[in-house]
C-alpha cells in the first residue's frame, strides 16, 4: 500500500494562521509575531524528523505524557491536535503506526522530556546543602542538554494542591566523574593511547549550582526533597522578575531567553531607576566590545518613552555628555523613516534576526528610539553663532552663578590647596557683581599683584593673600584661559551658556565636550548638574520659580520632575581615592541627595575601580559587560556570585550583567544594537 506524503507546507501555514495557536502563544508563552512563526516551524521540522512522533495515534500518547510535565506546552499540543483533526484529510499525516510495529514507551519518554524542558533533579547532600536561597541539581545524562551560568530553570515543588514552583539563576555548571586524578584517567585509557577507543565510558555527572529569584509560595525555606528541574518558561521569568514591580512602575532593561529562544523583557522600577525612592546606574566594561554607549541610549530611550499612568503625561527628561569621538553626535543618522522598517531590515539582514526581535518587543512597549532621538536637541562648544547646530560658551558670571566650585574645578586638583582656595572665596566676592568678565578678572589680579611690589601679601576681597598664591592663581588662569578659548568668553561677563531651563520632559539634550581639554569637560558636567540640582530642589520643595544666580526662571511646572544625566568616563569627575577635588566633592554630594528630588546620574566607565566608592554606594542599579579577570577581582565585584563571574570575561556585544534594586540576585541580559548603528 502506498503511504502519501504528510502536507507539511499545508500544515506549517494552518498552525502558523491559527487564531486559537496564535492567541495562546502571545499570551501564555509570550512570544511575538516572529516567535511564533520560529516556534512553529521549529515543531513543523521535528515531525518531519520524527523528534515529535507525526503518526497521530502515537502523537497522542505524547500529548499526554507532555500534559503531565509540563501543561502548558501540552496545552499547546492539544490545540495542534484540534487543527490537525478539524482538517478532512488530518494533512495526510498517517493514522496509525505501521503493522507490527508498537509505541516505545521510553523513546516518547525522551521526546516529552525534551519538549517539557525538564532538565534534571535538585540534590541535597553533604557537600551540596541547601538553604533557603540556593541549592545544586544534576543535569540528565544527555550529550544534547546543556544550561550555562546565567540561564534561568524552575523547579517544580509537589504539594497538596497545585504544585508550587520556584524560579532560579544557574550560577555555576561542572563536569565531575570518579576518576580521582589525570593519573587514573592516563593509565584506565589503554595506558595513555588517546586513539584508542574504550568498550565502555565512565559516566560523566554535570553538577550545577543555582540561586533562588522567587517562589510562588513565598517562603524563605531550603529545598527538602529531590525535586524535578525544568527550564524555565517565558511567563514564569516575566512573573519572577517583575513580581515586585507595579506595571504602571516598569521601565524596559533588557531581556533573556527562556528554553524556547522566546525573548523575555526584563523590567525595573521606575522609582529605584529615577527617583525617588534609589537612584543612578552604574555601566562599566571593557572600552569597544563592552557596549555601554550602547546600552545607555537603549536604557534612556525606554526611559523617555515612559509615561505617567493617570496623567499620561512624560515625566523625564535627559541630558546625555559625548565624551569620546562621535557615539552620541550620530542618533539621528537613522537611514530608516520608521521603527516597523528598521525591523523589516534587521529582519532580512544576516546575523541581525536577534535584535529584530528585541526591536519587536520594544516597539510593543510602545518605546520608539527613532522618534525619540530625531527630536534631540545638540550643543557643542563654540563663540560664534552657527546655523548647523546650537553652540555654548560661558563668561565668568555665567560660571559665578551656578557656585563657586563650577569655576573651581576649572583648575587641576593638585593646585588647590587651602591658601588657594582661600583665595577663590576672596575673588568671588570682588568679581561675582554680574558686570566683571575674565579679562577684568585677569587684569585686576596683575594690577594688584603690580600694586603689592615687594610685600608679601595681595589684598583680594578686603583678605590678604599671600603674594606667591595669587601670582600661582594668575599664571595658572592665563594657561587655562588660552586652553578653553572655545567656550570660555573673557571680554564679555556672560557668554551663551546652554539653556538647561529649557529641557521640557520626554526631551533629550546632547551635549558635546569631546573637544575639551579635561578641565573643561569638568567644567561644563559641574555646571550641568549644579544647575539641575538647583532646579529640582526648588520643584521638589513645591517653588514655582527659582533664581540661579541672575537667571530666574519663573515658572517651574514646565520643567520636568525627574532628570537623567548621562556621562561616560566618569572616573574623570569622581575618580577614586583620598583626593577631594571640588568637582569630586560636589559630585558625591549632588549623588547623595540626587535620588531625593529626582536627579539620577547614569555614569559609565571602564573599570569600575576607578570610580570613588561613595558614588558606587549611592548606586541602586549595576551593569557589567565583558570585563577582564583583574579588575573583577576588586572588592566592588563582590556581588557577582563566582559562577557568574567567570562568565563575564565571555560576554558578547549586547550582553550585559545586571543587578537592580528590585531584583533579588544578579541576571545576564541582552540589549538590541543602535538603530543608528545597524551598518557597523
Amino acid at each position: 500500500m502506498e503511504v502519501s506524503t504528510p502536507r507539511w507546507d499545508d500544515l506549517r501555514k494552518k498552525l502558523t494562521t491559527s487564531k486559537k495557536i496564535k492567541m495562546f502563544l502571545r499570551d501564555e508563552l509570550k512570544m511575538h509575531t516572529s516567535e511564533i512563526r520560529r516556534e512553529i516551524e521549529k515543531i513543523v521540522v521535528n515531525m518531519m524528523n520524527d523528534r515529535i512522533p507525526k503518526y497521530l495515534d502515537k502523537l497522542e500518547a505524547y500529548v499526554d505524557k507532555l500534559n503531565e510535565k509540563n501543561p502548558t506546552r501540552g496545552k499547546l499540543f492539544k490545540l495542534i491536535l484540534e487543527v490537525i483533526y478539524e482538517e478532512e484529510d488530518k494533512f495526510k499525516l498517517p493514522e496509525h503506526l505501521p503493522e507490527g510495529q508498537k509505541f516505545e514507551e521510553e523513546e516518547i519518554e525522551k521526546s516529552v522530556e525534551v519538549q517539557s524542558g525538564i532538565i534534571g533533579r535538585v540534590v541535597i547532600s553533604k557537600a551540596t546543602p541547601a538553604t533557603p536561597y540556593t541549592f545544586s541539581f544534576w543535569l540528565r545524562y544527555d550529550e544534547n542538554c546543556h544550561v550555562q551560568p546565567g540561564d534561568m530553570i524552575k523547579i517544580r515543588i509537589p504539594s497538596t494542591g497545585r504544585n508550587k514552583n520556584c524560579i532560579a539563576v544557574v550560577e555555576k555548571v561542572e563536569s565531575i566523574s570518579d576518576i580521582p586524578d589525570s593519573i587514573t584517567g592516563f593509565y584506565s585509557w589503554s595506558y595513555g593511547e588517546p586513539s584508542e577507543e574504550m568498550p565502555t565510558r565512565k559516566p560523566v555527572i554535570r553538577e550545577c549550582n543555582a540561586r533562588i529569584i522567587y517562589r510562588t509560595d513565598d517562603k524563605h525555606v531550603p529545598f527538602v526533597g529531590p525535586y524535578e528541574v525544568y527550564l524555565a518558561e517565558a511567563k514564569e521569568i516575566e512573573e519572577a522578575l517583575s513580581n515586585r514591580i507595579g506595571k504602571q512602575n516598569r521601565i524596559l532593561l533588557g531581556f533573556t531567553q527562556d528554553a524556547f529562544e522566546t525573548m523575555v523583557p526584563v523590567f525595573g522600577d521606575f522609582r529605584y531607576l529615577f527617583g525617588y525612592r534609589a537612584g543612578h546606574i552604574n555601566i562599566c566594561g571593557k572600552s569597544g566590545v563592552a557596549g555601554k554607549t550602547s546600552y545607555a541610549l537603549f536604557l534612556i530611550a525606554n526611559a523617555l518613552s515612559f509615561v505617567d499612568p493617570e496623567s499620561k503625561e512624560h515625566l523625564l527628561g535627559c541630558i546625555a555628555f559625548n565624551v569620546k569621538e562621535k557615539d552620541l553626535l550620530s542618533i539621528k543618522n537613522f537611514d530608516h523613516n520608521s521603527l516597523d522598517e528598521a525591523i523589516e531590515e534587521l529582519r532580512n539582514t544576516y546575523n541581525y534576526e536577534l535584535d529584530a526581535r528585541m526591536w519587536e518587543k520594544a516597539e510593543e512597549l510602545e518605546i520608539n528610539p527613532i522618534e525619540i532621538f530625531k527630536k534631540a536637541k545638540f550643543y557643542e562648544p563654540g563663540i560664534s553663532p552657527s546655523t548647523d547646530v546650537e553652540r555654548y560658551c560661558f563668561g565668568l558670571q555665567d560660571i559665578l552663578d551656578v557656585g563657586l566650585d563650577v569655576f573651581m574645578c576649572l583648575f587641576n586638583p593638585e593646585d588647590i590647596d587651602d591658601k588657594m582656595e582661600s583665595l577663590f572665596y576672596s575673588l568671588d566676592d570682588e568679581y561675582h557683581d554680574g558686570k566683571k568678565s575674565f579679562n577684568d578678572l585677569i587684569n585686576g589680579v596683575k594690577a594688584q599683584l603690580q600694586k603689592a611690589g615687594k610685600t608679601q601679601n595681595v589684598i583680594l576681597g578686603n583678605t590678604p593673600h599671600h603674594v606667591a598664591t595669587v601670582q600661582k592663581f594668575w599664571n595658572r588662569l592665563n594657561k587655562i584661559l588660552r586652553s578653553l578659548q572655545s567656550c570660555i568668553v573673557c571680554d564679555c561677563p556672560r557668554g551663551n551658556p546652554i539653556p538647561v531651563m529649557d529641557l521640557f520632559s520626554g526631551e533629550l539634550f546632547v551635549i558635546d565636550i569631546k573637544s575639551l581639554p579635561d578641565n573643561g569637560k569638568r567644567m561644563v558636567f559641574l555646571y550641568i548638574m549644579k544647575f539641575l540640582d538647583q532646579i529640582l530642589e526648588a520643584k521638589k520643595e513645591g517653588k514655582n520659580e527659582v533664581r540661579i544666580g541672575s537667571i530666574k526662571i519663573s515658572d517651574l511646572s514646565l520643567f520636568p520632575s525627574r532628570v537623567v544625566v548621562f556621562v561616560d568616563e566618569l572616573n574623570k569627575f569622581a575618580p577614586s581615592g583620598k583626593s577631594r577635588s571640588p568637582i569630586k566633592s560636589s559630585i558625591i554630594d549632588i549623588v547623595a541627595r540626587g535620588r531625593s528630588i529626582g536627579l539620577t546620574l547614569i555614569g559609565a566607565e571602564q573599570l569600575a575601580s576607578q570610580i570613588d566608592e561613595e558614588i558606587l554606594v549611592n548606586t541602586s542599579t549595576y551593569l557589567v559587560g565583558k570585563q577582564e579577570y583583574v579588575e573583577l577581582s576588586d572588592k566592588f565585584y563582590k556581588w557577582i556570585p563566582e559562577g557568574l563571574k567567570e562568565r563575564v570575561p565571555y560576554l558578547q556585544p549586547g550582553e550585559m550583567l545586571l543587578f537592580h534594586e528590585q531584583h533579588t540576585v544578579p541576571i545576564i541580559i541582552r540589549f538590541p544594537r543602535p538603530l543608528h548603528r545597524v551598518e557597523e
